[in-house]
């Protein structure tokens, strides 16, 4: 093998590699931003309210309306004004947002009917139904995210927050996202239900899903993310990498990034 077929072999690799990359992405407060996120990694987005660290998930998932920039994701790259929700799931993305509530759940009906919102095509069998598959597929589901109480059937508002959590990012691995972006995951949920998300996360990841994490929770940060992006001003100050990430590093970083004019 010559050298430029050597040379094209591992960019090859390294392009499979890329589950998301954003080039000039811009919109609201965020100023710029680039980014490449590999397959598996945990990225985490941190900065104070206003930096634009709270932007980047509606920006990505097309919530939010982007100015400028390019998406690039599995290999199809779109213009990042053009982007909306349903063509940010087309392509393989998947968003649990900060309010629930407001944005990820309809609290009126039962666990089963939201964890099969996105996918709800599949249950359908010559125009009806398949209720029963529905409800079977849904329980599995339910089992592997220890939703409790168990019981497909139970109204999704009458349940704990941690376990509406839980139902809500049941619902958005059905859809088998190359990448799942986060917003404020734990957020208002137990001890439990936080280990149960950390350890469906961390599978997720294993498994080849590449997660963006934006919190201000910068413990949560520090033992979940592989990497740590600090924002400021709209763009990216600091970068932290392996042995770095740790809750002190991402505490001064935000704080230094928020006191640098």
């Amino acid at each position: 093998m010559n050298t430029a077929d050597t040379g094209a072999l591992a960019k090859t690799k390294a392009d499979s590699a890329v589950a998301l990359a954003a080039e000039g992405l811009a919109g609201g407060r965020l100023r710029t931003l680039d980014i490449s996120l590999r397959r598996g990694e945990i990225l985490g987005i941190a900065g104070l309210l206003g930096s634009g660290a709270e932007e980047v998930p509606g920006m990505l998932f097309g919530a939010l309306r982007a100015t400028a920039g390019t998406l690039t994701v599995g290999g199809r790259s779109v213009s990042a004004r053009a982007l909306t929700p349903r063509l940010a799931i087309g392509l393989g993305i998947g968003f649990v947002p900060a309010d629930r509530a407001r944005d990820g759940l309809v609290s009126e009906v039962s666990v089963w009917e939201n964890e099969l919102f996105l996918v709800n095509r599949r249950y359908f069998r010559r125009g009806w139904p398949a209720r029963r598959q529905a409800r079977a597929v849904a329980a599995e589901r339910s089992a592997r995210f220890r939703i409790s109480p168990p019981g497909v059937d139970n109204v999704v508002g009458r349940l704990s927050g941690g376990n509406q959590q839980k139902v809500l990012i049941a619902k958005w691995c059905e859809i088998r996202p190359s990448v799942l972006l986060l917003h404020e995951p734990t957020q208002g949920v137990d001890v439990g239900a936080r280990m149960d998300i950390h350890q469906a996360m961390r599978q997720l990841a294993d498994d080849g899903t590449a997660i963006i994490w934006v919190t201000t929770d910068y413990a949560e940060m520090a033992e979940m993310a592989d990497r740590v992006l600090i924002f400021s001003g709209g763009v990216v100050g600091t970068e932290l990498l392996g042995g770095d990430v740790t809750l002190r590093a991402i505490s001064t970083a935000v704080v230094s990034a928020a006191s640098t004019p």
